[in-house]
């Protein structure tokens, strides 16, 4: 096989395709994450504007984080 002929170029494409699949799994994972994070943020925030004895908690706890 010479260097760069058409059987080397698909074998490195491939190569790299499924190099990056484990990478795209990671960030989507961390995608996920974040989300959960701020639906939990979101749901203190609506519990803390009806009642407001908690805000103070709500502060501290969001500082926390």
């Amino acid at each position: 096989m010479s260097i760069g002929g058409a059987a080397e170029k698909l074998v490195s494409a491939f190569n790299l395709v499924v190099s990056e699949r484990p990478n795209e799994e990671a960030e989507m994972s961390n995608c996920k994450s974040a989300v959960c994070r701020t639906r939990d943020m979101k749901k203190d925030v609506d519990i803390a504007c009806s009642n407001n004895g908690k805000r103070n908690e709500l502060e501290v706890h969001i500082e926390k984080d």
